[in-house]
């Protein structure tokens, strides 16, 4: 069973790099080429002497067979010139927390987004779905963890 938590994100300023995904797509070479937009990512901020703990994946989509997505962080002094500026617009959002190597992180999201969220007392909204990393956050560590969630607003019934 996986963590499930209400955030209140703030609108951010963030630099990154995107790249979209044509439907029809494999997933093994969606999952490729996200995973080597965040190494294109890691290089160039290496490059300049920066390790931010703050990275937020973004996308159109929680499929991953079609959809723009957006590997970034926040805003900072002395950013490579060559990460473009993305802004963020926050506000209320459910998200899980999914435990463990990326290898999991498929089925979390699809229990999240297929079984979970449509019976839960939550309406979608607009905006990016989020995958937010931390310093806990390792692609292929067991004690990994990767928070993941999309834009909501709270039901009244």
């Amino acid at each position: 069973m996986l963590k499930i938590e209400e955030y209140v994100l703030p609108n951010l300023a963030l630099r990154g790099l995107s790249l979209t995904i044509s439907e029809g797509t494999p997933a093994v070479l969606v999952d490729e080429s996200i995973a080597a937009l965040w190494r294109t990512l890691d290089e160039s901020l290496m490059g300049s002497g920066l390790r931010p703990t703050r990275r937020f994946g973004l996308s159109t989509s929680h499929r991953r067979d079609a959809l723009f997505y957006i590997a970034a962080i926040e805003e900072v002094p002395g950013l490579p010139v060559d990460l473009a500026p993305f802004s963020f617009e926050g506000g209320y959002y459910l998200c899980a927390e999914h435990p463990g190597s990326l290898g999991g992180l498929r089925s979390s999201m699809d229990w999240f987004y297929d079984r979970y969220l449509p019976s839960a007392p939550y309406d979608s909204r607009e905006g990016y779905f989020v995958e937010l990393f931390d310093p806990r956050f390792s692609p292929d560590a067991e004690s990994s963890i990767l928070t993941f969630g999309r834009p909501v607003r709270r039901l009244t019934r």
